[in-house]
């Protein structure tokens, strides 16, 4: 898999997005994949926002 290195303004839509995300699990109560996106989340900073970008889409 090709890593993408996301501009600083994507960096941040993507986390922004992550964040949305795992707030919205947390409220359902859905304890296992909110643990997989507190775990994106810690890496979604720097090079990594793509792969986080890439989680939330598949998971969508």
């Amino acid at each position: 898999m090709a890593l993408v290195i996301a501009q600083p303004k994507a960096q941040v839509a993507a986390a922004g997005i992550l964040r949305s995300l795992d707030t919205t699990l947390k409220a359902q109560h859905v304890p296992a994949i909110h643990g997989m996106f507190v775990h994106t989340l810690s890496i979604s900073s720097g090079s990594y926002a793509a792969t986080g970008a890439a989680t939330t889409a598949a998971a969508g």
